[in-house]
């Protein structure tokens, strides 16, 4: 879900003709998708105010893109559109994944059998204002995937951590439909979030005094 807004803090303007369509350049998972860094903006502007907007992920303009240079980015972007859902499903496809979904239900106790997965999506959500909170994501990288394998009760099927990057997560969710995707994102960001700041508090002195951990807006995407 990404908010409309009819206009960009002025901010992002200047960020934009620096970055053009680029994927993250700390996030490897959306070098390899092809996932446009300009979504993650989208969804960090789309739910604040101008006039009090912040953003950690800002970068000063640097050289104006040309026509050419502009156009090369927009090509660039439709192909790695047309390819994103066959690299996700590649990955969730590997040995090491399927290894961690059989883990997941081992730790479940539940039967393989009874469980019956319909709709498979790719979530991307932001830290609040994109701050660039787990840079140093070896330090809770196997705390926070851990985190949303206990998670597939909540979303009736299966959460699983696909990329930690320094501003934001990429996860795979399988779910069986009787909820909303809203519902099952408002979920997992409300236990999630409230376990990250529980287990490592200085999380908590790098977002601030606000009370969220993750911004508001998302991005889905089904894949089966």
């Amino acid at each position: 879900m990404i908010h409309n807004s009819s206009k960009l803090p002025e901010k992002c303007y200047t960020c934009a003709q620096n970055n053009g369509a680029a994927a993250h350049k700390k996030c490897k998972l959306c070098q390899d998708l092809g996932f446009a860094e300009s979504i993650l903006c989208h969804l960090n502007w789309s739910v604040q105010d101008q006039g009090d907007f912040v953003c950690y992920a800002f970068r000063q303009k640097l050289a104006v893109v040309g026509k050419s240079a502009a156009k090369a980015a927009s090509k660039d972007v439709a192909t790695a559109d047309s390819c994103r859902s066959a690299e996700i499903k590649r990955l969730v496809d590997s040995d090491k994944f399927k290894y961690k979904k059989a883990l997941a239900v081992q730790r479940l106790n539940r039967d393989p059998d009874e469980i019956y997965l319909d709709l498979k999506y790719h979530f991307v959500w932001n830290v609040l204002y994109r701050r660039p909170v787990f840079e140093k994501s070896v330090d809770c990288f196997d705390f926070i995937s851990d985190l949303f394998l206990k998670y597939g009760d909540m979303v009736g099927g299966y959460a699983q951590l696909l990329w930690l990057a320094p501003d934001h997560v990429h996860l795979y969710v399988d779910t069986d439909g009787r909820e909303s995707v809203d519902k099952i994102i408002r979920k997992l960001k409300s236990h999630s979030g409230k376990s990250l700041l529980g287990k490592f508090p200085n999380l908590q002195e790098k977002i601030g005094i606000s009370k969220k951990f993750w911004d508001e807006a998302y991005f889905t995407e089904t894949i089966g």
